[in-house]
């Protein structure tokens, strides 16, 4: 089975007192290329959930905005993906959970 998650809330919601496979949550940063001055962010999670005699993938993919590389542009984008690694890192420091890079792919 998978979960799909649009934010940080319905992933935490999702994997909220469940024992996670190994006590840990995968994270990746993307950088998607638009144009010469501008990148889309994307953070993704993924963590495997176990229940009885299965388990399931949970995964959220968060659209977090462009960075502008001009003069007058900003890092929208990554500073949206700084704030949700921030509140991921510190349910993993409260609940005593691990984070490692890479996502996990069930394909």
């Amino acid at each position: 089975m998978r979960i799909n998650c649009q934010n940080i809330d319905a992933f935490i919601t999702n994997i909220r007192g469940a024992k996670l496979y190994n006590g840990k949550i995968h994270y990746d940063r993307t950088y998607v290329d638009e144009t010469e001055f501008s990148r889309t962010v994307i953070y993704d999670l993924t963590a495997i959930i176990e229940y009885g005699q299965g388990q399931a993938l949970v995964v959220c993919a968060i659209l977090c905005g462009v960075d502008r590389f001009s003069e007058d542009g900003g890092r929208d984008g990554s500073d949206v993906a700084n704030e949700a690694h921030g509140l991921i890192m510190e349910y993993c420091k409260q609940n005593n959970l691990e984070m490692l890079p890479g996502i996990i792919d069930a394909s």
